[in-house]
């Protein structure tokens, strides 16, 4: 009976004929789960590398079960994210050779692995192997089963016989920014705190190396607007060091170098440059002043922009001077002069 749905639809044929060189490359994804049923936080960046590869990515919850042992008993090499999805394996009947793969989101997931392994038919006769980039667990909850958690891809590209890419493709890109937004949509506040509490422990501790901090157009389109007319987003220094500054330096005890270490050298040192300095004539500085109101400026905001975010009341800092403007630009014209 453990065959029977997976032998129903396909044509019978000779041992020898179940070679690891025919059937198709599955991934099979969580990326279109809801989060609290757990994930790692980003994986919808695999899909579209993973596909870029060769491997279809596929969804369990969009098919039969009989659909499913169907995909995997004609597959020649499969990737699991660790989850239910697993047991059907128990169902499937493998090809001699068959390559299986399972990518952990927790660590309790390692024990799963070993037990389906277990009890698979013939597992013998297929190659098993666990990968694990984790870094992170329980963050936006203490159940692992329902947790998003942080793993390093690099190392999980490097472990499927890839290579990270420098920059991410596009396709990658978007749906890692779609991802953000419903990510933010679908968690309560609780969670969200627990993730930004443990972003900070990643940057105190250099587990995070730098901070991206710009001002860009959300898309291509966007880019052809008046900044007044983009929607709503993060806009620069002038809005991001405020922040930072209250969060990290005043309530936290940061030092300021550690603030700059993530804002400007550890940038600088992730993208393979010279570590920034003041040197003559040089346009790369900014004044930032941590006792001026938020947003201080002669006149209210010299920006018009749409993208910036709501004022927090406790803020305080404003940026007054860039080598990018000149002095009759400067936030605080009465700043004295160098």
């Amino acid at each position: 009976m453990r065959h029977l749905l997976a032998s129903a639809a396909m044509p019978p044929a000779p041992e020898e004929a179940q070679s690891p060189g025919q059937g198709e490359k599955l991934y099979v994804t969580r990326s279109g789960l809801p989060s609290q049923l757990g994930r790692l936080m980003g994986d919808v960046v695999l899909d579209p590398l993973l596909q870029a590869i060769g491997y279809t990515v596929f969804h369990p919850e969009q098919t039969s079960l009989a659909e499913q042992i169907h995909r995997y008993s004609r597959a020649r090499d499969l990737i699991f994210m660790d989850g239910s999805s697993l047991y059907v394996l128990w169902f499937a009947k493998l090809r001699r050779g068959t390559r299986v793969r399972v990518i952990l989101r927790r660590r309790q997931g390692r024990w799963v692995c070993e037990k389906v392994r277990e009890l698979l038919p013939n597992g013998h006769r297929i190659r098993w192997q666990v990968l694990d980039g984790l870094r992170s667990e329980a963050l936006t909850s203490d159940k692992d089963w329902e947790s998003q958690n942080v793993a390093d891809l690099r190392i999980l590209l490097r472990q499927l016989g890839g290579a990270a890419p420098a920059a991410l493709p596009d396709a990658a890109a978007a749906a890692l920014a779609c991802y953000a937004d419903t990510f933010v949509e679908q968690s309560t506040p609780e969670q969200l705190s627990r993730v930004v509490e443990a972003l900070i422990a990643a940057l105190a501790d250099g587990r995070i190396q730098a901070v991206a901090v710009h001002h860009q157009a959300l898309d291509a389109e966007e880019q052809l607007l008046p900044l007044d007319q983009r929607r709503p987003g993060l806009a620069g220094h002038g809005q991001v060091l405020p922040q930072l500054w209250q969060a990290l330096v005043v309530e936290l005890g940061w030092p300021a170098q550690q603030l700059w270490q993530a804002l400007c050298w550890g940038p600088a040192a992730f993208l393979g440059m010279d570590p920034p300095r003041l040197q003559t004539a040089s346009r790369r500085w900014i004044l930032f002043d941590p006792t001026a109101p938020a947003g201080a400026h002669p006149g209210g905001s010299p920006s018009l922009a749409a993208n910036r975010p709501a004022r927090i009341g406790r803020d305080q800092g404003a940026l007054v001077g860039s080598g990018l403007r000149g002095p009759g630009g400067w936030w605080a014209p009465d700043f004295p002069r160098c």
